[in-house]
């Protein structure tokens, strides 16, 4: 993420961005000096997501833009245990809705993440509301939502109705796991891959959920996607 003059020659077309659309972590940033110093430098308050607050003031100035620089590559040290990861996502997600707080904007916020692209394909935004209510909707999510209601209908007793609604979740929980399975990995790394990957998108969207509610907001963030590898030609 680059944060930058609105007309720069070298970014060519630059979508300014608007403000529910910063629930991804911003830990390689670069921010000019002078930017920094009109919007008011980093929360020195905030333990974790001062990356996400910052770049909510920057994208409500009128003088500045955000982009990303699409190839970049940053390496980030990895936990060296699932424990350990869990607990940094748990601290990520619990401490995500303080920043949508701070900025006093209220409406609800409704995107629909596509779990192929990793693009926002459809959104909806009603403004006139007074609560602040911003979900990043993935297959992840639908697939749960469908979980959840089989689970209610089969405690009520709809055995067959709950089997339906359970098999229709089967294709959204493949579809969220399509970057797991093309990955390139042995059938067991890609189950052992699968179950990481699924808890570490429990973990992050149930503490992010909690942590909004905690500071007023009803926050739903996108589930995490792995990146994609990159493409190597072999040597000749």
């Amino acid at each position: 993420m680059i944060i930058e003059f609105p007309v720069m020659p070298s970014l060519g077309v630059v979508h300014r961005y608007r403000m529910g659309y910063f629930a991804f972590s911003n830990n390689n940033l670069a921010i000019r000096k002078r930017c920094a110093a009109e919007i008011g430098m980093y929360d020195s308050e905030a333990s974790t997501s001062e990356d996400v607050d910052i770049c909510f003031r920057a994208v409500r100035s009128p003088t500045w833009v955000l982009c990303r620089e699409v190839d970049m590559t940053i390496r980030h040290k990895a936990r060296k245990n699932l424990g350990a990861m869990m607990r940094q996502l748990w601290g990520w997600g619990i401490k995500l809705g303080r920043p949508y707080a701070k900025t006093g904007v209220t409406g609800v916020y409704l995107h629909w993440v596509d779990s192929v692209r990793h693009t926002i394909t459809r959104h909806v935004e009603i403004e006139p509301f007074p609560w602040l209510v911003c979900a990043f909707v993935t297959d992840y999510h639908v697939a749960h939502a469908l979980l959840l209601v089989a689970a209610v209908l089969a405690v009520l007793g709809h055995l067959w109705s709950a089997a339906l609604i359970a098999v229709l979740a089967v294709p959204f929980l493949w579809r969220a796991l399509r970057d797991v399975r093309q990955a390139g990995l042995g059938p067991w790394e890609t189950v052992e891959l699968a179950g990481v990957h699924y808890l570490a998108n429990l973990t992050f969207i149930t503490a992010a959920v909690i942590g909004g509610l905690r500071c007023g907001v009803l926050l739903l963030p996108a589930s995490v996607f792995p990146p994609h590898r990159p493409t190597v030609a072999p040597p000749e």
